[in-house]
């Protein structure tokens, strides 16, 4: 009689569980397919908001020219407003 019992107990447990297996596998693949439509998503905005780079215009990439000093004919000295000191 107690191992009668005992079996009766320990098959209702293994279908208890064999449900809860499966109510698991339906729950993993709900949420598997929630993120994977939110993976979706997110690549679709970044696909969307990606930087296009724009086409290098004609004097891009050159260096700006650098000033140069102001060439002198050589009798040209610094400018003294006061006349040169004696």
């Amino acid at each position: 009689m107690e191992r009668e019992i005992l079996h009766y107990d320990l098959s209702s447990v293994d279908e208890t569980l064999g449900n809860d297996v499966e109510r698991l596998k339906v729950l993993e693949r709900e949420e598997n397919a929630t993120l994977k439509k939110k993976l979706a998503e997110k690549e679709m905005l970044l696909d969307l908001t990606r930087v296009v780079p724009k086409p290098p215009s004609n004097n891009e990439g050159s260096e700006c020219p650098k000033k140069m000093p102001k060439k002198s004919g050589g009798d040209e000295g610094p400018s003294d407003p006061y006349g040169p000191l004696m």
